[in-house]
């Protein structure tokens, strides 16, 4: 009854010229007010007082790190933060946080990609195949899946522009132990030749599931497919679990950071880089998600 009342005195009131809020006039004569959007700054269709991102649009609103502030504003969308001092501050005021940031006291780098595996079905546009088969990936659960025994494949992210890359992803080893040892790593410096056709040259960052446990490789395709082992922690096979994997290479060398329950393994080498301008997953033998995966850029100066 109490919402009968009031009708006939928003009716009057409307006579008179006042607009409920939230509607504007559609500018015809037939005394119908068109609707606008509610409080919704940046146009995705959330409101304000729920957007996780009120100033960048970002209709999915996905937040990955689950921090309460969207992958698309997160200084540091992986890794949840917020604090002044927790991996969200950002010291050189780069817009990227301290907690991902490839140099964090100094300013000039940039998020190129951040792939949260959001929606599911097949392997994302963002990555291409380079070796295997695209039917063996696939997105699901909020992760990429991989989910093969006894198979080598290895997809390329191709993020462009001049700089230095930075990789950022975790390996969450499902299942493990096929007929030989079991990897999963990064590709750093990419570089895809023309002759000989198909060579590759790349730094591999990663976790093995034998003795050689936390690793780096270098490989150069022009040479024969030629292995060149240049650091590793030497643990025994660690099992199942997770493992954040951090790969870049600087001007003096490659650098890999591998982090699981035990904490970090820091690998590095003098090795000469390759110029690569792409990155890349290299899986074999192991069924793994990937819950993310960031590519930061950084000035080679």
């Amino acid at each position: 009854m109490r919402g009968r009342a009031i009708l006939p005195a928003m009716a009057m009131a409307m006579a008179c010229g006042f607009q409920p809020r939230g509607q504007a006039s559609d500018g015809g004569d037939d005394g119908v007010d068109a609707p606008t959007a509610p409080d919704d700054g940046d146009g995705d269709g959330v409101r304000d007082t729920v957007d996780n991102c009120p100033e960048v649009a970002n209709p999915a609103q996905h937040d990955e790190d689950g921090d309460a502030t969207g992958d698309a504003c997160d200084p540091c969308p992986q890794l949840a933060g917020g604090s002044a001092s927790g991996p969200d501050a950002d010291a050189d005021g780069d817009g990227v946080g301290d907690g991902c940031d490839p140099r964090p006291n100094l300013a000039g780098d940039t998020l190129v990609m951040f792939e949260a595996f959001a929606t599911p079905g097949p392997l994302p546009a963002s990555l291409t195949v380079l070796v295997g088969t695209a039917s063996r990936w696939a997105v699901d659960d909020d992760a990429l899946h991989y989910r093969s025994f006894d198979q080598l494949d290895m997809v390329v992210a191709r993020p462009g522009g001049a700089g230095r890359l930075t990789t950022d992803t975790v390996f969450d080893v499902v299942a493990a132990g096929g007929t030989s040892a079991s990897t999963a790593a990064v590709m750093a410096n990419l570089t895809e030749l023309a002759t000989p056709p198909n060579a590759l040259q790349y730094f591999l960052c990663g976790y093995r599931d034998d003795a050689n446990g936390r690793e780096l490789w270098m490989f150069d395709g022009t040479r024969g497919m030629q292995w060149t082992f240049l650091d590793s922690d030497n643990r025994p096979r660690a099992g199942l679990g997770a493992r954040r994997v951090v790969a870049s290479v600087e001007s003096g060398g490659p650098s890999c950071v591998v982090t699981d329950t035990t904490g970090d393994e820091i690998l590095n080498s003098s090795s000469a880089p390759f110029t690569g301008d792409a990155v890349g997953l290299r899986l074999f033998n192991m069924q793994v998600r990937i819950p993310y995966l960031a590519i930061y850029r950084s000035p080679t100066t």
